[in-house]
Formats: C-alpha cells, sequence, structure tokens
C-alpha cells in the first residue's frame, strides 16, 4: 500500500513537471509572437504573410493602412477575395 502511494504521488509530481515546462514553453512561444508583432508593426513598409494556398496569414498597420482594411478583414482571405487588394496588386503590377 505504502509502494503504491509512493508511486501515486512520484506520478503526481512528474506530471506537475511536465505541465509546468508545457507553460513555459507556451509563454516563450507567446513572447516570440509579440515580439514579432512589434517589430513588423514598427516598420514603414507594407509587410504581409501569405500560406500555401494563397491566403493572408500576417500583415502590418502599414499594410492595412494602404488597403485600408483591418486585420480582421484580411486575415486568411486571398486577393481574389478582397477586391481592394486585387486592385493595389494590379497597379503595382502595372507600375
Amino acid at each position: 500500500m505504502l509502494i503504491a502511494l509512493s508511486l501515486l504521488i512520484l506520478f503526481i509530481v512528474y506530471l506537475l513537471y511536465k505541465l509546468n515546462k508545457k507553460d513555459k514553453t507556451i509563454q516563450n512561444l507567446q513572447n516570440n509572437i509579440n515580439s514579432f508583432d512589434r517589430f513588423s508593426n514598427a516598420l514603414n513598409v507594407p509587410f504581409f504573410a501569405k500560406d500555401t494556398e494563397g491566403r493572408y496569414i500576417e500583415c502590418n498597420r502599414c499594410f492595412l493602412d494602404l488597403v485600408k482594411k483591418t486585420k480582421d478583414e484580411i486575415l486568411f482571405t486571398t486577393n481574389q477575395d478582397q477586391e481592394t487588394l486585387y486592385q493595389i496588386h494590379n497597379e503595382m503590377d502595372e507600375e
């Protein structure tokens, strides 16, 4: 009985250790995302990133000011979904 109780306590301590480690990893990732957001928003040039299917997954304030849209209106859409973006890209291609 004492051995089973000791093993149970060790198992609980191990689980708490693993959960704490995962929390620290998640916090580090969140800090990296926040740092990237601050960096990209400090740029004075339009910045955006797309996934392999052509959907916007990130953009900075300068880009949002250029297209006069909010981030919620842009994220996970494509140029074809956004008429304004489609026109801007065509104008840039023509220039």
